[in-house]
Order: structure tokens, then C-alpha cells, then sequence
């Protein structure tokens, strides 16, 4: 979380649109991303704008399709050897040093379908906490079972 974002107060983020750093990292799943890419842009958010961060960690043509079809992705190129972790440390820290001011940050698997209203959820969730500093954790539903895990 940013500087600025600790100071936010919930009549704050009923005030202004929130921003949110969305963080993915992909490695040879392009099928995957994009579909997590396609589900992510529609979604229903009208009170927070949201830029997305992919880091590209493999060969298969994920950059390429990225590049033609989501035009708003922040693309960058990674190295298989990090990992999803380490992946992830580096394209948070592009999105930190990008000035943005960001207000949050999702770090979100390539491989996850949202619900529709999933991130509104998020923020629902969060200024119930009313907290500062807030960390939340998703889980995730079996498309075949229904069940969350």
C-alpha cells in the first residue's frame, strides 16, 4: 500500500475513485491469461479505476496476444527463473516506482476467473474494516463443485 493510501479515510473512498495496481504473472499459459485478462476487464467498477500489470515469464506468444488484444495491460518481460514469487516482487516494485500512488494493490493469480462484482466486493470489504492498513485474502470456487477453497 501506498503512503497516501494509509492516510484514506472511508468517507475518502466514497469521495474519490479508488486505484488499484493489479498484479498478474504468467509463465507458457496463454489460455489462462487470457481469460483472466478478459473476465478482469468486465468487470462492474464503477468507483475505482484499476491498471494492470503483467509480468511475462515464458515463450508461448502470451506477450504477443497481450499486446494485440489488451491494449491497457502494462507489459513486461520477465525471467522463468523467478518464479511466481519473485515475479510478483518485481512487477509490484514497477508498479510502486511508476508514481502512480496507487491506493491498492491485487496480486492476482493467471489462472482466476473473477466474479462479476469481485472487486467492488473487495472494496465493500475493506471499508468495513476500517482500517488503515488492510490485507485480504480470496479464495476461490470450483466452477465444477461449487465449492470455495
Amino acid at each position: 500500500m501506498t503512503k497516501s493510501a494509509l492516510n484514506i479515510s472511508n468517507e475518502d473512498l466514497l469521495k474519490k475513485k479508488t486505484s488499484i495496481a493489479i498484479l498478474i504473472s504468467c509463465f507458457n499459459r496463454q489460455g489462462k491469461t487470457l481469460s483472466c485478462l478478459q473476465n478482469l476487464f468486465v468487470q462492474a467498477c464503477p468507483r475505482f479505476n484499476f491498471t494492470t500489470y503483467l509480468i511475462d515469464n515464458g515463450s508461448d506468444g502470451t506477450s504477443e496476444n497481450v499486446r494485440h488484444r489488451f491494449h491497457e495491460v502494462k507489459l513486461f518481460s520477465g525471467d522463468k527463473d523467478l518464479f511466481w514469487a519473485g515475479s510478483m516482487r518485481k512487477i509490484w516494485q514497477i508498479a510502486i516506482d511508476s508514481k502512480n500512488d496507487y491506493d491498492y494493490f491485487l496480486l492476482l493469480n493467471d489462472d482466476t476467473l473473477l466474479l462479476p462484482t469481485a472487486l467492488n466486493d473487495l472494496l465493500d470489504d475493506v471499508k468495513k474494516l476500517d482500517k488503515k492498513e488492510v490485507i485480504l485474502i480470496g479464495s476461490t470456487l470450483d466452477p465444477s463443485t461449487n465449492a470455495y477453497s
